[in-house]
């Protein structure tokens, strides 16, 4: 597979970089993935949270000190060649040719499924992404306690389809601050998407502030509109 030949402070520009799209778009944010799971055919979602310890897992190199450190230094640009240990160049080097697209999740993904273990140094369960890369997501903690959300750890550049059991689309994705307690922004909706049908999973409903949604995308936003006046107007 081909990549870029980047030396060492390329490395660390392109990091930096993306760690500030992190800190846009995905820092101290829930993301929620909703699906049609095609076994049972019914709509189901996942509640994601990225914090800022874990950016360093999209990255391929080890940090001298811890990952939260690493994050706040990348977006003051001032990690050192010396303070980063690259075990394999070519692994890492892979994993910068989609970093920065990676930061881009909340709008990008197509599909999601549980994880096959095609890899097994990783220790993951659910898998969103695309054809270019995905995100591999654990709600097990390091005591293997299941915790309320999924957490991402770590980015892989492959097509989806190679790294999951079964393959299910995602139908929409909401966004919010993890202080909020419920969902507005919509970041993504599928262009077949009936959005009464997602609001057939109960438990969405009572996370989504279905009277307030809303979008920076401007068909997505007037997807929102006709609904909510349908939805007025029974």
């Amino acid at each position: 597979m081909y990549y870029n030949n980047y030396n060492n402070k390329e490395i660390i520009n392109r990091i930096c970089e993306s760690a500030k799209k992190y800190k846009t778009n995905l820092l101290n944010k829930n993301i929620i993935f909703i699906f049609k799971d095609k076994k049972n055919r019914k709509i189901e979602f996942i509640e994601t949270l990225f914090l800022g310890q874990n950016f360093l897992h999209f990255t391929g190199i080890k940090y001298k000190k811890n990952a939260e450190e690493f994050f706040k230094e990348c977006l003051k640009n001032r990690i050192s060649p010396n303070s980063i240990k690259i075990k394999d160049k070519q692994f890492t080097q892979l994993k910068l040719e989609i970093l920065e697209n990676a930061m881009y999740i909340s709008k990008s993904a197509k599909r999601i499924g549980e994880y096959n273990e095609n890899k097994l140094n990783i220790k993951i369960e659910k898998v969103v992404g695309n054809t270019h890369f995905c995100l591999g997501f654990s709600k097990l903690n390091s005591n293997n306690e299941k915790m309320k959300y999924y957490y991402p750890k770590t980015l892989i550049q492959d097509n989806l389809k190679n790294n999951i059991i079964e393959d299910n689309k995602i139908i929409a994705i909401f966004s919010k601050n993890k202080k909020s307690k419920v969902y507005k922004e919509v970041t993504y909706f599928s262009k077949d998407i009936d959005i009464q049908q997602i609001f057939k999973n109960n438990d969405l409903k009572d996370i989504v502030d279905i009277e307030n949604m809303y979008s920076e995308n401007l068909n997505y936003n007037k997807k929102i509109i006709e609904f909510l006046e349908q939805r007025r107007s029974v």
